[in-house]
C-alpha cells in the first residue's frame, strides 16, 4: 500500500473520525438492528443526493474553467479554437492521471463491474471510500472536461461506498450490508437521473438478480429519497422532454421492436469497438500516464467536425429527441460517439457509459423512425418517440435487463403514451443483446479480469463431481413392448416410483412414473392393450462424464426423479441413472464440505495471504506456483476438480498494487504462467498432487 499523500492526509482523519461516531452513537442509542438498518438506508438516500451534489458541482467547475459561463455548453463548444478544443479533453486526461496517482491507496475504477462483484460474487459488501472517491473525483474531472464518460459511473460507485462505510462502521452484520450497498447503488441512480422507480430495478436486477421482497423495500426508500432531496422543486419533471411522442397506429407496435434491436446493435457497437480501441492503446509504446490524454486529445479532434461528442451526451440527447436533426447527421453522431467513448475509456479513462449509451440508441432510434416514415408516412409517428424507443433498447442490451431499460427511459421522458413502445423495445433489446453476447457489459469486464458471476458456488461444488460418481448401475428397467398390467407387477417389485425404458438394443427411450401407470390401473382393456413406450416420456440422458451441474438442471427441466445415464463409448447404451436423491444428498455434502474449507481458509490468511497455512489437522493449505508448461490452460482442461479431495480455493495474479485475487477460480479462466494456485485438501493428497 503506498503512503498517503498529505494532502489527502486531513480527509482521511475526518472520515476515520466520522465513523467512529457513528460506532460510539449506536453503542450508546437502545435502537434494535432493524431499527439502526431504516436509519441507515434513509441515511444512504440523503448521502447519495449530497455525493451527487458534490460531484455535479466539481463537473460544473471544471467545464467552467475549460469554456467559460454559458448555459448552451454545445454553443460553447462551437465557439472553442480548435487548438484549445483538443487541449482541454487532453489536459482533463492529464488530470485524471494526476489525481488517480496522488491517491492515498490503490484504486479501483470498474464502477459497477467492481460493485457486482462485491455484492453478487463475494459477498462481503465492502468498498473502501479511501480506494473509490480518488477515481471518482477523477472521472468527474474528466468527464468535465470533455471526455465522453457518464457521471452516473463515478457518483454510483461513490454512494454505494458510502453506504459501505456506513454500514461497516456500526459493524451491520453481512447480509444487511450488502442490501445497504445496493441501495447506495439505487441512491445514486435516482439521484443523478431523478429517476427513483428505474434506479430501483435498476439495483435489483443489474447488481442483485432478484426482486426478493426485503431487498426491493430498502432499494426504493433509499432511491425516493435520494430523489426527493436531489429534486425537491423538480421531481415531477422528466430529464428528457420529448418534441412529439405516442403511438399513431398499432401498426407501429412491431416497427419497436426493430427498434429495440437496433438499440442492442448500438449497445454492440460501442462495446466491441471500446474492446478494440483498448487492446490497440495496450499495444502503444507510450507511457500509461500519457495514454488517457492522448485519448482526450481523440475526443477533441473529433469535437471539431462533431461538437455533440464533447462529454457525457445529455446536450446531444436533448437535440435529438427534439427532432433537430437529420438521417445523415444522426448516423454520424452515432458513429462519432462510439468512437469517442472507446478513445475515453480504452485509453485507461474511466466513467460510465449510460448516457453514451442512451445518446447512441437514441440516435440510431431517431435515424430508423424517419426512414418508416419515409415508407409509411400515416402510420409512423414522430421520431423522437422512435428515438426513445432506441434509448430503452440500448439500455436493455447494455444491462441484459428488460425491467431497468424501461422504467429507467419511462423515468426520464415521463410519457405515458411511450410505455408500450418502451416495453417492447426494451424486451427486444434484451433478447438480441442475449444472442449476440451473454453476458453484460459489466459481467464481461469482469469476465476479463477473471471473474465469472455465473460462476456461482454451487455451480463450482456440482462442478468438481460427474455422473459416474453418483450413477446407480443397477435401476430398475421394462422393455418397451410390456403392457400396463406387467409394468404394475414390475413397480411392486423394485419400490421405485419411476423405472427407464429400453428398446432391444439395450439404449433408453424413457422413464415411465408409476402415477402415470395407476391411472391406467383400474381400466382391463387398457391394461392388455397399451405399452410401456406408449407411456414412455423421453428424458434426455446423461453420459458418464457429465458435470452434476447440468444433472441438477436437467432434474428440474425434466421434473424426473431418475435420469438415464449411458456410454457413448457403447454406442449409447444404458449404463445406470442418476436418482434425483442421490443428487440432492451430494449436492448437500458437497457445499458443506466446500463451505467449511473455505471458510477455514479466510480465517487463515493474512493480507498478503500465506505460502502455507495449517488449518487444521487434517487439511493443509498450499500455495502453488503455475508452471510455463501450463500457460494458457484452464482449471477444466487440467480436471483439477477430478481429484475431489484437493480443492482449488483461489487464484493469485500480479504483484504488489496490480495483485489480484479470484475466488474460487472459474475452470475456463485460463492460466497464466506465474499465477499461484490456492490448494486446500489432506495434507497427504496435496503433497501428492502435481501441477
Amino acid at each position: 500500500m503506498r503512503e498517503p499523500v498529505l494532502a489527502w492526509r486531513p480527509l482521511l482523519r475526518l472520515r476515520r473520525r466520522t465513523l467512529q461516531f457513528l460506532f460510539r452513537l449506536r453503542q450508546l442509542s437502545r435502537l434494535d438492528d432493524k431499527t439502526w438498518f431504516v436509519v441507515l438506508v434513509v441515511g444512504v438516500g440523503v448521502g447519495a443526493a449530497l455525493v451527487s451534489r458534490v460531484l455535479g458541482l466539481a463537473a460544473s467547475g471544471v467545464q467552467v474553467l475549460a469554456l467559460g459561463h454559458g448555459e448552451d455548453l454545445l454553443s460553447l463548444v462551437r465557439d472553442l479554437p480548435p487548438l484549445w478544443c483538443v487541449a482541454v479533453p487532453a489536459l482533463g486526461g492529464l488530470a485524471f492521471t494526476l489525481i488517480v496517482r496522488l491517491a492515498p491507496r490503490r484504486t479501483v475504477g470498474e464502477g459497477l463491474p467492481e460493485i457486482m462483484e462485491a455484492v453478487s460474487l463475494k459477498g462481503s459488501g465492502t468498498l473502501r471510500l479511501s480506494a473509490v472517491l480518488p477515481r471518482s473525483l477523477a472521472s468527474i474531472v474528466l468527464s468535465g472536461a470533455g471526455g465522453s464518460v457518464g457521471r452516473e459511473g463515478p457518483l454510483v460507485q461513490a454512494a454505494a461506498a458510502f453506504a459501505s462505510a456506513l454500514g461497516r462502521a456500526v459493524k451491520m452484520p453481512g447480509h444487511r450490508l450488502r442490501v445497504l450497498v445496493g441501495c447506495g447503488v439505487a441512491a445514486g441512480m435516482a439521484a443523478n437521473y431523478n429517476a427513483p422507480v428505474g434506479a430501483a430495478f435498476f439495483a435489483m436486477e443489474v447488481i442483485f438478480g432478484n426482486f426478493a421482497l426485503d431487498v426491493f423495500g430498502p432499494l426504493v426508500v433509499a432511491s425516493a429519497v435520494a430523489t426527493l432531496v436531489s429534486h425537491p422543486t423538480t421531481m415531477d419533471q422528466p430529464l428528457f422532454v420529448l418534441s412529439e411522442a405516442g403511438l399513431r397506429s398499432g401498426w407501429e407496435l412491431p416497427a419497436f421492436l426493430l427498434i429495440g434491436a437496433v438499440g442492442a446493435i448500438a449497445t454492440q457497437a460501442l462495446t466491441r469497438t471500446l474492446t478494440v480501441v483498448e487492446s490497440g492503446f495496450q499495444r502503444l509504446r507510450i507511457p500509461a500516464w500519457l495514454r488517457v490524454a492522448c485519448g482526450g486529445a481523440g475526443v477533441g479532434a473529433l469535437a471539431l467536425a462533431i461538437p455533440e461528442v464533447w462529454g457525457n451526451g445529455k446536450p446531444a440527447v436533448d437535440e435529438v429527441l427534439g427532432g433537430a436533426l437529420g438521417v445523415r447527421l444522426l448516423l454520424l453522431l452515432f458513429a462519432a460517439k462510439v468512437l469517442a467513448t472507446a478513445l475515453t475509456l480504452g485509453s485507461g479513462g474511466a466513467g460510465g457509459i449510460f448516457t453514451p449509451a442512451l445518446l447512441g440508441g437514441a440516435s440510431l432510434g431517431s435515424a430508423a423512425g424517419i426512414g418508416l416514415a419515409l415508407l409509411a408516412p400515416a402510420l409512423i409517428g414522430a421520431p423522437s418517440g422512435y428515438a426513445a424507443a432506441g434509448m430503452a433498447g440500448a439500455l436493455a442490451a447494455l444491462t441484459h435487463a428488460p425491467m431497468t431499460g424501461l422504467l429507467i427511459v419511462f423515468d426520464l421522458t415521463r410519457d405515458y403514451g411511450l410505455l408500450l413502445p418502451l416495453m417492447l423495445a426494451s424486451v427486444a433489446g434484451a433478447v438480441v443483446a442475449g444472442r449476440l453476447e451473454p453476458r453484460s457489459v459489466y459481467a464481461e469486464r469482469l469476465r476479463r479480469r477473471g471473474v465469472d458471476l455465473d460462476m456461482a458456488f454451487e455451480d463450482l461444488a456440482l462442478g468438481s463431481l460427474r455422473a459416474s460418481d453418483l450413477m446407480r448401475a443397477s435401476v430398475p428397467t421394462v422393455d418397451g413392448s410390456e403392457t400396463i398390467t406387467e409394468l404394475l407387477h414390475r413397480f411392486s417389485e423394485v419400490h421405485e416410483n419411476q423405472v427407464i425404458v429400453v428398446d432391444g438394443e439395450g439404449k433408453s427411450t424413457g422413464v415411465i412414473d408409476l402415477r402415470d401407470v395407476v391411472d391406467y390401473s383400474g381400466d382391463l382393456a387398457a391394461g392388455q392393450i397399451l405399452l410401456a413406450c406408449d407411456l414412455a416420456r423421453y428424458v434426455a440422458p446423461l453420459t458418464l462424464t457429465a458435470p452434476l451441474s447440468d444433472a441438477m438442471e436437467r432434474v428440474w427441466r425434466e421434473d424426473s426423479a431418475m435420469l438415464p445415464v449411458v456410454d457413448p463409448a457403447r454406442g449409447g447404451k444404458l449404463v445406470g441413472g442418476l436418482a434425483r436423491k442421490d443428487l440432492l444428498n451430494a449436492f448437500d455434502r458437497e457445499m458443506l464440505r466446500k463451505r467449511l474449507l473455505l471458510t477455514r481458509y479466510l480465517a487463515s490468511r493474512g493480507d498478503a495471504g500465506p505460502a502455507e497455512a495449517r488449518p487444521s489437522e487434517e487439511y493443509v493449505l498450499i500455495e502453488r506456483a503455475v508452471p510455463e508448461r501450463l500457460a494458457g490452460k484452464s482449471l477444466a482442461d487440467l480436471d483439477l476438480p477430478a481429484g475431489r479431495r484437493v480443492l482449488v480455493v483461489a487464484l493469485r495474479r500480479g504483484e504488489g498494487d496490480q495483485a489480484r485475487e479470484t475466488m474460487p477460480p472459474p475452470a475456463d479462466l485460463p492460466l497464466a504462467a506465474g499465477d499461484r494456485l490456492v490448494l486446500l485438501g489432506n495434507r497427504r493428497e496435496v503433497d501428492g498432487f502435481d501441477l
